[in-house]
């Protein structure tokens, strides 16, 4: 009776079988599948496909639907700020004092921006599927570079003072604006306005730089008090009011 050893298939087809060939001992070292393996490649190849077909199905479902993470009344609320702040700034800075003024928006900004991230995090926490929370990541990546952009322009343009930060209320509003526009595909169509509003108020402030009107406190108070209102009013009249 002649001597066998045992060859597995998975090593020679890069397939995962359990089955042997066996060849005697002394025989050349040839291998002979049972089955061919050229409808495992195949059928691969397919599921491969359909894996990618499936993404991008995924992909264009994110897409087509809303991002329900901003309520109105947190964003109402953000709005409500504004005009408060516009209402104490004579009384906490000097009517002609730049930094303090940037000072000042900056740190209502800031604190609007952990107020509005506490529910978005709460909303990303309560999602039950995976296409909401990706929905999620996809906001806040098309999102952050604004933040990001305002932050920097601040940090940059701070340390100069001088009549170069009258430029600062102007650059808000247009990067604002910029940001609404970039997270167009997952806010309710009338988002669009929204971005033309905030980049209208923009032209207007530029053109105030050179009175020195553009640091008056219902310039900012307006703007962004009004366009928050403005949002609250679409996520209620276009996600909230028929979707609960």
């Amino acid at each position: 009776m002649p001597i066998t050893f045992r060859y597995p298939l998975s090593v020679i087809n890069n397939v995962t079988d359990t089955r042997f060939d066996f060849l005697p001992v002394g025989a050349n070292l040839r291998v002979r599948p049972l089955v061919p393996h050229q409808p495992i490649i195949i059928k691969t190849m397919e599921l491969q496909k359909a894996i990618i077909q499936l993404n991008e199905i995924h992909a264009q479902i994110t897409k087509t639907e809303f991002y329900r993470g901003f309520r109105t009344i947190p964003v109402a609320l953000t709005g409500i700020t504004a005009f408060l702040a516009a209402l104490i700034q004579p009384y906490w800075i000097a009517a002609n004092d730049p930094p303090a003024f940037v000072r000042f928006w900056s740190l209502i900004a800031t604190l609007n921006i952990i107020y509005i991230s506490v529910f978005i995090v709460y909303d990303y926490q309560s999602r039950q599927t995976e296409i909401e929370r990706q929905k999620a990541r996809h906001v806040l990546k098309q999102f952050s570079p604004t933040l990001i952009a305002g932050a920097l322009v601040t940090a940059m343009m701070y340390p100069i003072q001088g009549d170069i930060l009258y430029w600062l209320p102007g650059l808000w509003s247009l990067i604002f604006s910029l940001g609404l526009f970039a997270c167009q595909p997952y806010f309710p169509k009338n988002t669009f306005w929204l971005g033309v509003y905030y980049l209208s108020a923009s032209s207007i402030l530029f053109m105030q730089v050179p009175t020195h009107q553009s640091l008056h406190p219902w310039g900012m108070g307006i703007v962004f008090g009004l366009g928050q209102l403005l949002a609250a009013t679409i996520i209620y009249r276009e996600l909230e009011s028929n979707h609960g």
